[in-house]
């Protein structure tokens, strides 16, 4: 049957989230309904919120960086049943039953993605200098992944350019300059900020010269995998995820969460919205 709960709605582009209760219809076959015990406020939560020029999709439940539990299944689900505790990134998957959801729904979006695109998809070098761009949430976990190998070097300028470069802002500008901090006939820069309004350009030689320009998704893991084995490494005490997290605060609370990230006052504010 329908079960309601608490929801922060956005009716429009630009428009305040509103705190209303909401109506959730039984899962249908092969969906999961799940209780969000947290969630956090990522950038791109605010993207669609305040820079998507087809201003479309609304009214809007925003959010995606989420942990909660399963609450029921509906017919063919096999790989979950009610009281796993789950995180969730466009999939679900299975984690420690003892794991904290206030604090590894992080790893759902923003711990992933900058750690993943600096060992996944740089695949950063013992040895190597990296240059990370944007230092809000996902950049400081490129920045993890990227010392995950003790022996990596950090250096301010190279006369050179560096080995590898990480653009996490979103902006064309900085993805532009990112590609060219690299070093010629070696060099790696991987695109990791989301934008769809900006477009940026190269000039063949940028590429011909030996330069590796790329994408990266989620970090490059396959979220099922990726997510269980991070928040082992978090559970065993390798992977900082705790450190990010800046500020605590009710669901209720949603705008001053978003006015703190509009003005770089936060790393990553994690909103509860029920006791787990």
């Amino acid at each position: 049957m329908d079960t309601t709960g608490k929801s922060s709605c956005s009716l429009g582009a630009e428009q305040a989230f509103g705190y209303e209760e909401v109506e959730v219809a039984p899962p249908q076959a092969k969906e999961v309904r799940v209780k969000i015990v947290a969630t956090s406020v990522c950038h791109t939560d605010l993207y669609h919120l305040y820079e998507n020029i087809h201003k479309d999709g609304f009214p809007v439940i925003l959010g995606h960086e989420a942990a909660g539990i399963v609450e029921s299944v509906g017919p063919g689900v096999t790989d979950f049943k009610p009281e796993y505790t789950v995180i969730r990134e466009f999939n679900l998957a299975k984690i420690h039953p003892d794991a904290p959801l206030d604090k590894v729904c992080l790893i759902g979006c923003a711990i992933c993605t900058g750690y993943g695109s600096a060992v996944n998809v740089a695949k950063v070098e013992e040895g190597s200098t990296c240059a990370v761009f944007g230092l809000g949430a996902v950049g400081l976990a490129a920045v993890m992944g990227t010392t995950a190998n003790p022996s990596t070097r950090f250096m301010e300028m190279t006369k050179g350019g560096v080995d590898f470069s990480l653009e996490c802002v979103g902006n064309s500008s900085v993805v532009e300059s990112a590609l060219h901090s690299t070093v010629p006939a070696w060099g790696v820069s991987v695109i990791v900020g989301y934008t769809r309004i900006q477009t940026f350009t190269a000039r063949p030689t940028d590429l011909i010269s030996g330069r590796t320009w790329k994408g990266a998704l989620f970090g490059g893991f396959k979220a099922k995998d990726g997510v269980m084995e991070m928040v082992r490494r978090y559970m065993d005490k390798k992977l900082m995820v705790d450190e990010f997290i800046t500020h605590n605060m009710d669901l209720g609370q949603i705008m001053e969460a978003v006015e703190l990230m509009k003005k770089a006052g936060c790393v990553r504010v994690v909103l509860k919205t029920c006791a787990q």
